[in-house]
């Protein structure tokens, strides 16, 4: 068997998949009706193209869903694309309390080499792992800067006293205090 790179087994895999899947009578294909009647799988090839950046990953290039992930129409339920392409390459539906994980940590990466079954507990200590997550200064209305966590930590005034200089709660600089939270900043 030839060992082939992971990136040219995308392309190898995109090629395949548009040659086997190609519409051959439809010329300019921008509208939504276009697809009407095609197979999942013709709908996948369609909507989606290999990433420029040298990860290997095929990218789905029409709007996605909430959560920002690819999602299709199924015999009137929308589904998740990562879903389908993997209990695809499973050869059996994804069990009960299974997710579909991304290796390339891309959500609308839609390669079947990048997918594999996990929980959600696996996915989030991944995620985590990873610092793909809102944390400090990422989350949303945070009041404090990464810069100000030492000074809060060394200030031996009260937490109230603390919390009114720099306008949150004293709970919020208890939790500091005590390292349970800003944990990423030494």
């Amino acid at each position: 068997m030839v060992n082939i790179s992971p990136l040219s087994r995308a392309h190898h895999f995109y090629v395949q998949l548009t040659r086997r899947l190609a519409h051959p009578t439809i010329g300019s294909m921008k509208n939504r009706q276009t697809t009407r009647g095609w197979s999942i799988e013709r709908k996948i090839a369609f909507h989606s193209k290999p990433a420029n950046d040298g990860t290997g990953c095929i990218l789905w290039t029409a709007k996605p869903g909430g959560g920002g992930y690819p999602h299709l129409s199924v015999n009137n339920k929308t589904k998740l694309v990562c879903r389908i392409v993997l209990e695809k390459k499973l050869g059996r539906p994804i069990a009960d309390g299974m997710e579909s994980c991304h290796s390339c940590h891309r959500k609308l990466c839609v390669f079947e080499d990048h997918l594999s079954e996990g929980t959600h507990q696996s996915n989030i200590e991944d995620r985590q792992k990873e610092k793909r997550h809102a944390h400090g200064e990422r989350v949303s209305g945070a009041k404090l800067k990464a810069e100000q966590i030492p000074a809060i930590r060394s200030d031996s005034r009260s937490e109230r006293a603390i919390a009114e200089a720099y306008g949150v709660s004293s709970n919020t600089i208890g939790e500091i205090k005590r390292g349970n939270s800003w944990k990423h900043v030494p």
